[in-house]
């Protein structure tokens, strides 16, 4: 597979995370970046030209580790961070690749995001990832991602972004992950999430075409905070006895929502927002609080959740903390049914 990398490419992502912290200056960075990305160029080309299943059979999980046990060893002597992998995606982003192509090309992405938080948990830093696509499309982005503390997805166009993160992920009750999707179309947006493991928040705002289905199954979700999702079978089939501890509703809209096909309960602690009862009924929840029946703290947890469509992402992190925060604290036990 040979990449066209074009010089338009690598200027759209010029800036792409303007205002972090640790950003070499101007000149040093755009030569050491440029390096950087020649590099994990070659080591992509070579690793899924290796990886890629034969012709019928769809990349799986099992697919994700081989890329990640034959991305390891590559990398090894490549110092690269956030903005090399936002500058890679710009580079080589979807240009019609087969299906094939494209869901590893999406899982090595997760790879990197997966290597980079290895390398720096060793050294005691927690990993906050941020990735703009500024209306890009990138099919499969990040699927199967198992590994990270915080990643940020927004404003990309494309099939199944963030589906099946955080998944079989046993991590140290110590370690705390979040995975915030915002302004995402195309489909399947977070499709399967923390299914078998889980993440402590998930965070889906303006999420377009039928998305969030089957999340946390038979998985652990500590906090689910939805807005603006809307086209299509969303927060559907939420199946398999998994556990949703905290879920804040706004603006969920689609043809059936929450329908669940296969009848096996999720189990909610408190459902809030804006919806009413009867859209929630295949769903067992411990305690359920529309606007109507909200305090004036539920209220304002529903507005801070609303908030979260329009801000810049520094601030919805910090409104997503503040949310986090305020969740109810569950019995020691659990609060599934029996």
């Amino acid at each position: 597979m040979v990449h066209h990398t074009k010089n338009e490419s690598l200027s759209m992502a010029d800036g792409l995370l303007g205002g972090l912290e640790d950003i070499e200056g101007p000149r040093d960075a755009q030569a050491r970046l440029k390096s950087v990305l020649e590099r994990l160029i070659e080591v992509e080309i070579d690793v899924l030209e290796r990886s890629i299943p034969l012709s019928g059979s769809r990349p799986t999980y099992n697919d994700y580790w081989l890329i990640y046990n034959n991305t390891i060893e590559r990398t090894k002597d490549i110092d690269f961070n956030n903005n090399d992998i936002a500058k890679l995606i710009f580079s080589v982003n979807d240009k019609g690749y087969g299906d094939n192509f494209s869901r590893s090309l999406g899982m090595f992405m997760g790879v990197l995001v997966h290597i980079l938080t290895e390398r720096n948990q060793k050294q005691g830093k927690r990993t906050r990832l941020y990735f703009n696509g500024k209306g890009i499309t990138f099919n499969y982005l990040f699927m199967y991602t198992s590994f990270f503390d915080e990643l940020v997805v927004e404003n990309f166009n494309g099939r199944d972004i963030c589906a099946w993160t955080s998944i079989y992920m046993y991590l140290p009750s110590s370690y705390s992950t979040r995975v915030f999707c915002r302004n995402i179309s195309g489909g399947g947006t977070l499709d399967f999430a923390g299914s078998h493991g889980g993440v402590d928040q998930m965070i889906a705002v303006n999420i377009k075409d039928s998305s969030l289905k089957h999340i946390g199954s038979n998985g652990n979700i500590k906090q689910l905070i939805a807005v603006g999702v809307v086209g299509g079978a969303n927060l559907c089939s939420l199946s398999n006895q998994g556990y949703i501890h905290d879920a804040i509703l706004i603006d969920i809209n689609g043809y059936v929502p929450f329908d669940n096909y296969n009848k096996k309960i999720t189990v909610f602690n408190r459902i809030i927002g804006d919806i009413t009862e009867d859209i929630v009924k295949h769903i067992d929840a411990n305690e359920f609080i529309c606007r109507e029946t909200a305090t004036k703290e539920q209220r304002r947890i529903i507005e801070l959740a609303r908030s979260l469509s329009g801000k810049p992402y520094q601030e919805v992190l910090k409104i997503a903390d503040e949310l986090y925060a305020l969740r109810p604290k569950v019995p020691e036990g659990g609060f599934g049914r029996k």
